[in-house]
């Protein structure tokens, strides 16, 4: 067997760097979140590019607002033009305040409360002084809080009961989150992908970033979320039962908590429960491909037959081993049939990357795999139907289109093959 390619940690972020450009999109299955910057003239650039750049790296549906939506100066010499104002922006599931311009939210109360009517269902991490923003709005009292070493005294008069830390990068109140100063803001950002996401995740972006400083000891749990904090005394059952009407209604432990609770009773050697943990995040998250490896980890632990990892299996595929990867498929199929050894948008990139090395052939296998794996997807179907035009065999391709069609009327570039092959 050749030996494998090293395959780039995000590999799907660049998927379409090797994809044609009428393959469409894959459907969005996994945890998807909305990350708002919200950014005033005057903000330190730093403050929100730098949480910016950790959520966007690790697949979160990030954009700034504004007080409104024209452009505005930040640091004093950087033009940002804002997606959206508050007004208008898509619901956040993280709202970012950075530090400077703070002004500009004390002089609007009705910012401030509209950042107040956000945080009933949105995390809330601030950086440097903007903490104090979230103080004018009587959300920090009572905490343990944290911001830029010139506003500590600051805060301090602007909440009740605050305790303000000075050496911590980054304190963790369950739904707010404060920073230190400026870059602290990518420390608290990664703390909130791993706790999201998963620690592997966030190790992921800060290597991307080669940001070698990032020490998650470095910041504070001050208060852990509910259903984490009470797992933790009582079991896992007991949360179950405990947070029933508030699971129904969709108010859901992160993947990332519950895969840092299994990996406390993993480092126990207390597998059965850690297995019974991520067990249940993949009820809560069936897509949740990262949850498996660590399934999987715990399974080879014990001497159980585990899958290969995404990056492992992707690998056979550039290297050509495509039939072995097929045999891994069907083996990991068979053994645990709701197993998602792979993202669609991996196996696409892979097959994309063989079809433009003119393996065409090894491109069709892959692509229906991809159908198999995600039979609801038009997207798969596309890939399919365009990797068999291009094999010459245009019976198979008229009938893949159709069935990209039949699951996605609008797609364009299905419609458009299939005239063309008509001869319409």
């Amino acid at each position: 067997m050749k030996p494998h390619l090293a395959i780039p940690a995000f590999f799907v972020l660049f998927t379409t760097l090797f994809a044609s450009p009428a393959q469409g999109q894959p459907l969005q299955r996994g945890l998807q979140l909305n990350v708002a910057l919200f950014v005033p003239n005057g903000a330190e650039l730093l403050d929100f590019a730098g949480p910016g750049e950790v959520f966007s790296n690790a697949d979160f549906n990030t954009y700034v607002i504004g007080f409104t939506d024209q452009p505005f100066i930040s640091q004093g010499f950087m033009k940002v033009v804002p997606n959206y104002s508050y007004k208008d922006c898509p619901k956040p599931d993280v709202l970012v305040i950075p530090g400077g311009g703070g002004n500009q939210f004390y002089q609007d109360p009705e910012v401030i409360e509209w950042v107040k009517t956000q945080c009933e269902h949105a995390l809330l991490l601030t950086v440097c002084t903007g903490a104090l923003v979230a103080a004018r709005g009587r959300m920090l009292d009572s905490l343990k809080v944290t911001t830029h070493y010139s506003g500590y005294s600051a805060l301090e008069r602007s909440c009740q009961g605050c305790e303000v830390l000075r050496d911590a990068r980054f304190v963790d109140n369950d739904r707010i989150i404060t920073t230190s100063g400026i870059s602290a803001g990518i420390d608290g950002a990664l703390h909130l992908v791993a706790r999201i996401k998963g620690q592997k995740a966030a190790e992921e972006v800060a290597h991307y970033m080669m940001y070698d400083k990032w020490a998650p000891d470095a910041g504070l749990t001050a208060m852990e979320a509910p259903f984490l904090a009470y797992a933790r005394k009582h079991g896992l059952a007991a949360a179950q039962e405990h947070f029933a009407a508030t699971l129904r209604a969709g108010k859901k432990p992160y993947p990332g908590e519950l895969s840092m609770l299994a990996g406390e009773y993993a480092g126990k050697n207390d597998y059965a429960t850690a297995e019974s943990i991520l067990q249940f995040c993949l009820e809560l998250y069936p897509y949740e491909q990262p949850m498996y490896e660590e399934l999987g980890a715990l399974y080879k632990a014990q001497g159980k037959y585990a899958p290969p990892t995404q990056e492992a299996f992707i690998g056979l595929l550039i290297d050509g081993e495509v039939d072995e990867a097929l045999g891994i498929f069907e083996k990991v199929k068979k053994a645990y049939p709701s197993w998602v050894l792979f993202r669609e948008s991996a196996a696409n990139w892979a097959g994309y990357a063989l079809l433009n090395r003119q393996h065409t052939e090894d491109a069709i296998s892959v692509f229906a795999m991809n159908t198999r794996a995600y039979p609801d997807s038009f997207n798969v179907y596309d890939s399919l139907a365009e990797a068999h035009l291009r094999a010459g065999h245009k019976e198979e391709a008229h009938r893949y289109y159709e069935k990209s069609l039949e699951l996605n009327p609008g797609n364009k570039n299905a419609k458009e093959a299939l005239a063309e092959l008509e001869g319409k």
